[in-house]
C-alpha cells in the first residue's frame, strides 16, 4: 500500500507540475526562442542543408525496394497499379530488344554508359552513371556533346539544324547588352507574330533557375529595358546548382563552364479547357529508349490528375484504346502509394481524353520523339513535346532532358530495365563520326569517321 501509495503521489505530483500555467510559460517561451533562433539568419545554411539532404534523400529512397515492398504491402489498389506496369513491360520488353539490335548508338553515349552492368540499377542510378561519364570526358579532353541539352542555344539550333517541329526562333544573342539594345530600338522583335514570346538565358535549363520570362508586347519590353538589363544582369553570373540530385558535383562540372548566351523563341499553340473556361498549354514530357518511346507524363491535367498523369502504349488494361491510355492518381493518398487508375471520362480532367481520341500519341507524340531520339543517337532520353487540341499531326519540340526527375510510379522499375539491359547484353552497334551530339543530323548517323 505505502510503494502503491508513493507511486500516486509521484503522478500526482508530475501532473500538477506539467500541467501548471507557470511550467506551460516556460515551455511557450522555449519554443518561442527556440523558433526564433532556428529561424535567425546565422542558421540559414543548416536549415538550407537539412532540406537538401532531405530533398536528395527523397529522390534515392522513391526506387528503393524497400519502399516499393511498403507500399505495395499498404495497398491493394497499389498492387494492381504495378500489376498493370508490369504486364506493359512485360509486353513491351521483346520490341524494346529488337529496337535495341537496330540501334546505331553515338560513340559518346556508349561511353558515358560504360558502366551500366546489371539490369537491376535503379533509375537514378543511371543517371548518375550517365553524369559522371560525361563529366569525366569533359574533364579529360573538352568533351562538350552534353550541350544538346544543358546549353538552350545549342539545343534550339540542334532543333533547328534538323528541321524538327519547334516553336519559332525570334533571335539569338551572345552578349546581353546587345539584347537590350535591340529590345530598346525594336529590332528584337521585328519578326515576331504571336505573343507573348519568351525570354530565355542558354545556360540555364533548370526550372529552379527560372530563367525564363514571357514578354507580353515588343512596346512592354522597350519600356521594360532597364528592368530586362538587371534581370539578365543576375543571370548571366548565375549557374545551374544540381543540390538535390545525388550526381550534384559531377552535374555541376557540365554546368558551372557554360557560356551565357539568350534566346527568343514564339510561344506555343494553346487548347482552350472547358473545364477552367482558359487557354492552355498541353505537354508531354516523353521517355524514349533505343529509339523507341515506351511513356510520357504531363502535369497538365487539372483536377483529380493534379499533376502527374502518365501516357502509355496501346492496349494494356481493359477499356484501354489502341491509340493508348492515361493513368493518374485519385487522391493523395493514392499518389503517396502510386496507385494509379485510368483518367475518367466524365468529370474533373475528363477533357484531357481528347489526346487520346483524336490518336495524337501515334499520329505525332511518339515519332517525333523517337525521331529526334535517333538523330542524337542516344540510349536514353526525355523529349518535351507541346499539343494542340483538334490538330494531331503538328505537335511540336519544346526541349529534352539527359537527366530527368519526373516520377513515373511503378514504372520507373521497369524503365531502368529497358535502359540496362541491352547495355548488359551489348545488343546495340555504336558509331563515331567525330562530330558533337548537337552537330548531329538524320544523314551522320552510323556514319564512322567522318
Amino acid at each position: 500500500m505505502k510503494m502503491v501509495s508513493s507511486f500516486t503521489r509521484t503522478v500526482r505530483s508530475c501532473v500538477l507540475k506539467y500541467t501548471s500555467a507557470r511550467y506551460r510559460r516556460r515551455v511557450l517561451i522555449f519554443f518561442i526562442g527556440f523558433l526564433l533562433f532556428w529561424m535567425s539568419p546565422p542558421m540559414r545554411p543548416v536549415r538550407i542543408g537539412l532540406f537538401r539532404f532531405k530533398e536528395r534523400q527523397a529522390r534515392v529512397l522513391e526506387q528503393s525496394a524497400f519502399l516499393r515492398l511498403a507500399v505495395l504491402t499498404l495497398s491493394a489498389h497499389s498492387r494492381e497499379s504495378y500489376r498493370i506496369a508490369e504486364t506493359y513491360y512485360t509486353e513491351q520488353r521483346p520490341l524494346f530488344m529488337k529496337a535495341a539490335q537496330e540501334f546505331y548508338l553515338h560513340q559518346y553515349w556508349a561511353d558515358a554508359g560504360q558502366h551500366i552492368t546489371s539490369i537491376d540499377m535503379g533509375w537514378y542510378e543511371l543517371l548518375g552513371i550517365r553524369i559522371k561519364g560525361m563529366a569525366d570526358m569533359y574533364r579529360a579532353s573538352g568533351r562538350d556533346d552534353f550541350k544538346v541539352e544543358k546549353d538552350k542555344c545549342e539545343m534550339y539550333r540542334f532543333i533547328q539544324l534538323n528541321k524538327l517541329p519547334h516553336c519559332p526562333m525570334i533571335g539569338y544573342w551572345s552578349t546581353k547588352e546587345a539584347f537590350v539594345q535591340a529590345i530598346s530600338d525594336g529590332t528584337a522583335m521585328a519578326n515576331a507574330t504571336r505573343f507573348p514570346v519568351f525570354l530565355k538565358t542558354c545556360h540555364l535549363t533548370q526550372g529552379s533557375s527560372k530563367s525564363t520570362r514571357p514578354l507580353p508586347s515588343a512596346a512592354w519590353a522597350a519600356e521594360n529595358a532597364d528592368n530586362l538589363a538587371n534581370w539578365l544582369a543576375e543571370k548571366w553570373e548565375y549557374r545551374a546548382d544540381d543540390w538535390e540530385r545525388p550526381w550534384r558535383v559531377d552535374g555541376n562540372v557540365l554546368t558551372d563552364h557554360l557560356t551565357p548566351g539568350i534566346l527568343l523563341q514564339s510561344p506555343a499553340r494553346l487548347s482552350f479547357n472547358p473545364e477552367t473556361h482558359k487557354m492552355q498549354i498541353v505537354e508531354i514530357k516523353v521517355e524514349v529508349f533505343w529509339g523507341r518511346a515506351y511513356a510520357g507524363v504531363s502535369s497538365d491535367i487539372p483536377g483529380i490528375f493534379g499533376g502527374g498523369a502518365r501516357f502509355i502504349r496501346g492496349v494494356v488494361a481493359e477499356g484501354d484504346s489502341p491509340n493508348g491510355a492515361i493513368e493518374g492518381f485519385s487522391s493523395k493518398w493514392d499518389h503517396f502509394v502510386a496507385a494509379t487508375d485510368r483518367l475518367p471520362r466524365t468529370g474533373p480532367g475528363s477533357w484531357f481524353n481528347w489526346v487520346i481520341d483524336e490518336n495524337h500519341l501515334n499520329l505525332c507524340v511518339w515519332p517525333l520523339a523517337e525521331k529526334t531520339a535517333r538523330i542524337m543517337g542516344i540510349d536514353a532520353v526525355r523529349i518535351d513535346i507541346f499539343l494542340e487540341q483538334g490538330n494531331p499531326t503538328a505537335c511540336s519540340i519544346n526541349e529534352n532532358s539527359l537527366s530527368d526527375g519526373m516520377g513515373y510510379g511503378h514504372h520507373m522499375e521497369f524503365m531502368s530495365r529497358l535502359w540496362a539491359e541491352p547495355h548488359v547484353r551489348k545488343l546495340y552497334r555504336t558509331y563515331n563520326n567525330r562530330k558533337h551530339i548537337y552537330e548531329q543530323t538524320e544523314a551522320d548517323v552510323g556514319i564512322l569517321n567522318m
